[in-house]
């Protein structure tokens, strides 16, 4: 406390310049304060690395935040100074654009003709009524015309659960991902499904199914 109040008395008075560094300083600065806490400067050099690990993350949990955020993580337990943000968005990004086609071609490889019918069926019929449609409604009562229908959804949905246990495990999606990718099939509509991508609605479909 003395220290500081003498500091506070010389200076009281005095006029400080404000100026800028150079970037040589700049950087020398960064070089000797990495130095002192063992860290290293990001680099390309790294690139590789934190994307096999952001692969990784990806398969467990496909939210761009939790990914973001288990990679700086990562980074901290490496003493690996972050990266720029946007260069940390476009890893994220990477991972995503990855797994999307990962798990496209994986259901490419393993779905058979009869698979692919077999879930066509659940939003083409007539583009009007749809299987899936009566699916993704709950059960308003207990009665029986809707315990009857309800047993008309368990014999719809068992052999395509049955597909669903024979391709999840070459998917290697985690129990967040798939209730992820389940939760879409009900954000979207069935003339959405029907636009997207083969691979990309079956995927849905298994998940919600699942």
């Amino acid at each position: 406390d003395d220290i500081g109040f003498i500091i506070t008395r010389y200076f009281k008075d005095k006029i400080f310049s404000i100026s800028t560094i150079t970037k040589y300083e700049y950087y020398f600065q960064q070089q000797e304060i990495c130095k002192l806490f063992e860290y290293k400067i990001w680099s390309n050099d790294f690139l590789t690395e934190i994307n096999d690990r952001a692969k990784m993350i990806v398969k467990r949990d496909i939210s761009p935040n939790f990914i973001a955020n288990e990679l700086l993580s990562f980074l901290k337990n490496k003493k690996i100074v972050r990266p720029g943000y946007t260069a940390l968005q476009d890893i994220v990004s990477t991972a995503l654009i990855h797994e999307r086609n990962r798990l496209k071609l994986t259901l490419q490889n393993y779905l058979t003709e009869d698979h692919r019918k077999s879930l066509d069926q659940l939003y083409e019929n007539d583009k009007t009524l749809s299987e899936l449609a009566s699916l993704k409604q709950d059960a308003k009562n207990f009665g029986t015309s809707m315990m009857r229908l309800e047993r008309q959804k368990y014999h719809v949905l068992k052999p395509l659960y049955q597909i669903a246990k024979t391709i999840f495990p070459h998917l290697g999606i985690s129990q967040q991902n798939i209730d992820h990718y389940a939760s879409l099939s009900h954000h979207y509509s069935i003339y959405d499904l029907d636009r997207f991508e083969d691979e990309q609605t079956y995927l849905y479909l298994l998940c919600y199914v699942f």
